[in-house]
């Protein structure tokens, strides 16, 4: 903006050139812009995402046979490059991970990245669901060709979550969520493949919510107990010991086997509290054991610890003071 004076130096107009309209016009073209990508990337960031996945139910809603599709795209094991060749590293990585997206996939796909390692994909004009699974099959595949970074072949994997959006009573978010499920499905089965999502799901997820929940609570509410299968020797038979497995009895929905729940107290962190209080019980059943029947002095009792237990400086420290060394 350029001021004109009259004589007495009093601004009596004020005058924009076209290069001053020229750059501001710029500037709000770049915020807009940065407000809807990714900067490492220069993909779509998650705000554009929703707008477009936002438009493409509408779409659905005035045309009700133009299904799509929303692939979720996670790397497998990515943190391993992070941790192991540092963070600007990893950022190479995306960014050539980011180009081999735009390559390989149908011009007309909508690719995002949410953040991090997560990648999410949009395909329209889904007519069947064999076009969708051969995307992703295909992208699998492009995706493990090693890449060449600083002198490094860097090979990676993918497990893909998929949802078929074929009716607009649905929403964005809801749509992510359900493709986050269906890749996390894809990662338990052994990653570096696809999962199409389901309902039950997404039942399965609540109800695994709901252990959650419950079990930081079990504790408290003394729900665990022990049982111990002994230990013999072939063919005597002779007593050796037991082992100890926990079992939990819920109020509500009964016995909970350990196989539904230990992975979920791995996850969560609840297995060094759970895992102690197995240690601690078993040791004072056997002690109680050794009082009642003199003959046991030789028998032992094994406790299984988890992987996360055994990687606390402070484990020895609590197995001595359980056993009172």
């Amino acid at each position: 903006m350029r001021p004109i004076y009259d004589e007495k130096g009093a601004v009596v107009q004020i005058q924009a050139t076209s290069r001053d309209v020229s750059e501001k016009m710029a500037m709000q073209e770049k915020l807009r812009y940065d407000a809807l990508h990714d900067s490492l990337s220069e993909l779509p960031n998650r705000n554009f995402l929703i707008q477009h996945l936002t438009q493409q139910l509408e779409t659905l809603d005035s045309q009700p046979s133009s299904y799509f599709a929303v692939l979720f795209l996670d790397l497998d094991r990515f943190k391993i490059i992070n941790d192991s060749l540092g963070h600007s590293f990893g950022d190479k990585v995306l960014i050539e991970i980011a180009a081999r997206l735009k390559n390989d996939l149908p011009k007309t796909s909508f690719i995002a990245r949410l953040g991090g390692d997560e990648f999410v994909i949009v395909v329209r004009d889904v007519e069947n669901v064999d076009r969708v699974t051969n995307i992703a099959s295909n992208l699998l595949t492009k995706l493990k060709a090693p890449f060449f970074i600083e002198n490094r072949n860097i090979a990676v994997s993918a497990s893909i979550g998929i949802v078929i959006a074929d009716s607009p009573q649905t929403s964005a978010d809801n749509l992510l969520r359900n493709a986050d499920i269906a890749m996390y499905q894809a990662k338990a089965n052994g990653r570096s493949c696809y999962k199409i999502f389901n309902h039950q799901m997404h039942t399965n997820v609540l109800k695994q919510l709901q252990i959650e929940h419950d079990l930081r609570k079990a504790l408290d509410h003394e729900e665990f107990f022990l049982v111990y299968q002994p230990i013999v020797t072939l063919p005597e038979a002779n007593l050796l010991g037991f082992e100890s497995l926990v079992r939990w009895r819920h109020p509500k929905l009964g016995m909970i086997s350990p196989d539904r729940f230990i992975h979920i107290a791995e996850e969560t962190g609840l297995i060094l509290p759970l895992g102690a209080w197995i240690l601690r019980t078993a040791c004072h059943q056997l002690a109680d054991w050794r009082r009642k029947f003199p003959s046991s002095q030789k028998i032992k009792v094994s406790v299984n610890l988890s992987v996360k237990q055994l990687q606390q400086a402070q484990v020895l420290n609590e197995i001595d003071t359980i056993l009172g060394f």
